[in-house]
């Protein structure tokens, strides 16, 4: 799917992008699924929108030029925080130890 949507994004779909969705993380889909399935579909927008504006696929893009294009639609930083499995197994952690200790 990640191929589909840097290297040809005139193919992709909104059936593309509802899959693509299901593969977020558990932790993401609990908290911020609204949210992220809907800066998701702007990136794809946008993304589509450059590629019929200059004809170039977005892995054709510099880094700095991506950024240029999806930048404000990417996820908050501290969004991130809750993909990953470490951070959210020591958040647990640290508030069961927060709960038994007092």
């Amino acid at each position: 799917m990640t191929k589909k949507l840097t290297h040809h994004i005139e193919q992709w779909t909104v059936a593309d992008t509802e899959a693509t969705a299901r593969f977020a993380p558990w932790r993401s889909r609990l908290f911020f699924q609204r949210q992220a399935e809907e800066r998701f579909t702007q990136r794809v927008r946008v993304m589509k929108e450059h590629y019929e504006r200059t004809g170039k696929q977005y892995a054709e893009l510099s880094p700095a030029e991506q950024k240029k294009v999806v930048g404000p639609y990417e996820d908050p930083k501290w969004q991130e925080y809750f993909r990953d499995p470490f951070v959210v197994t020591a958040a647990i952690a640290l508030v069961c130890i927060i709960i038994f200790v007092h």
